[in-house]
């Protein structure tokens, strides 16, 4: 997510990275009562480790704002940023919930990108993962309402939560 930096490729078709594989492990298929050692080669296998790193080293600005309020257990969840799921790299995910926030600069506003993130979204949450979506404009201009959102999906039940995912 975040607004699109120089060397910073997020991964998707504008971003004009080679070689980057758009679905997850598995063809992308998730298999109902998939077991725990499977799952876990999906959160940050090692062959992400160096993505992850990197975008760890260059955060946006919005993703550094939120992250300000999200780390060490700030709103009483644990977010790790940068989490790789699959072939994907979420901007942060809260694993006792299965909450992924996603923070949107204006590279995602391309009619391509849209798309690319409609079937990211889609792959992930067929994991049973609930996404969040913010735009940098909600981060730096209504970040307490952005806080609230979060807070409302970490309180309300799984089930209660999905209809307020869109």
């Amino acid at each position: 997510g975040g607004a699109h930096h120089p060397g910073r490729g997020c991964g998707h078709p504008s971003s004009g990275r080679r070689g980057f594989s758009y679905s997850l492990p598995l063809g992308g298929r998730v298999r109902e009562g998939a077991s725990p050692r499977n799952m876990q080669k999906l959160f940050n296998n090692k062959i992400m480790k160096l993505r992850r790193k990197e975008l760890r080293n260059n955060m946006t600005h919005a993703e550094v704002l939120l992250w300000m309020h999200l780390k060490g257990s700030a709103l009483g969840y644990k977010f790790r940023r940068q989490t790789s799921i699959g072939s994907f790299v979420v901007d942060f995910y809260c694993s006792s919930v299965k909450l992924v926030l996603e923070i949107d600069g204006s590279v995602h506003e391309t009619a391509q990108a849209k798309v690319y993130n409609a079937h990211r979204q889609e792959l992930i949450e067929r994991l049973g993962l609930r996404v969040l979506r913010f735009t940098n404009d909600e981060i730096f201009d209504r970040l307490d309402t952005a806080l609230k959102r979060i807070r409302e999906h970490l309180l309300l039940p799984e089930e209660e939560t999905k209809r307020w995912c869109e």
